[in-house]
């Protein structure tokens, strides 16, 4: 479980069918996995799945406040850029540096220190585009994946992408993973 922001999936349709077309051509379904478009948000604070329902309840009343207090939010992407596994490139995503999301991931720490999963990375708001399963096949097509998603970043613009917040519930039974707003 976590909480995170739905985005505006009709943005990313267009992307999506790219990447995944580059992916069937060059036979490397095996080996990038994109993010579900279905499920396409940006992760606010991790919770563990074994909260008690007490502890639930308080995070969903705290959720439905920070939902009022970032309806207005504008939210969109400034680049692109990779998380790395043992010095290789493991993760693809579009960053969207907003000040206040570091701070509410802050906030959320602070209320609900007990609720997160252990996680040693800095908080970096981002959208997960894809997973390098196999860095070989990767290396060989990074540049023509990356002219696509620099194209789509200078379409996008300042668009707005931020829809609401959630709760999301993960499937993992699913591939790509499915991230459920409740």
């Amino acid at each position: 479980m976590f909480i995170g922001i739905l985005l505006d999936k009709s943005v990313f349709s267009n992307l999506f069918v790219q990447l995944n077309s580059y992916l069937r051509e060059n036979n490397l379904q095996d080996h990038i996995v994109l993010q579900n478009i279905n499920s396409i948000h940006l992760t606010l604070y991790y919770l563990d799945s074994r909260l008690l329902k007490e502890e639930k309840e308080k995070i969903q009343l705290f959720v439905d406040r920070l939902r009022k207090d970032l309806q207005n939010l504008k939210l969109n992407i400034t680049s692109f850029n990779y998380f790395y596994d043992q010095g290789k490139q493991s993760l693809c995503y579009f960053e969207c540096n907003n000040e206040r999301l570091i701070k509410v991931n802050k906030i959320l720490k602070l209320n609900f220190p007990n609720s997160v999963l252990e996680n040693t990375y800095s908080f970096v708001p981002h959208i997960t585009l894809f997973k390098i399963k196999d860095y070989s096949f990767f290396k060989k097509h990074k540049k023509n994946l990356e002219k696509i998603l620099i194209a789509f970043s200078k379409r996008m613009g300042s668009r707005n992408i931020f829809k609401s917040v959630n709760i999301f519930k993960v499937d993992s039974t699913k591939e790509p993973e499915l991230q459920i707003p409740s």
